[in-house]
């Protein structure tokens, strides 16, 4: 009986041990994506910015466009009415 309870043992702590490296395994994957997802999580903040950023700038040179297209329609008119006082 004591040889078949070692034997179920040495069995039994076999498979504690793989069970005890799944363990390991599986944290060290869990450990890993939480890392990746912090960092994708960073990465898609700064994009946020950058676009936000972007967009930002798009509508300031935009307005200036319109303030330039502004100053040139009224320096045409300017001009029309100059070369007809002439």
């Amino acid at each position: 009986q004591i040889s078949i309870l070692t034997a179920e043992h040495s069995v039994l702590s076999a498979q504690r041990e793989a069970l005890r490296q799944r363990r390991d395994e599986a944290k060290t994957r869990f450990e890993k994506a939480t890392h990746d997802f912090a960092e994708a999580r960073t990465q898609s903040e700064t994009a946020d910015r950058a676009q936000s950023s972007a967009e930002n700038r798009i509508l300031f040179l935009e307005r200036e466009l319109n303030d330039a297209e502004r100053k040139i329609e009224a320096l045409r008119s300017e001009q029309t009415t100059l070369a007809q006082q002439v």
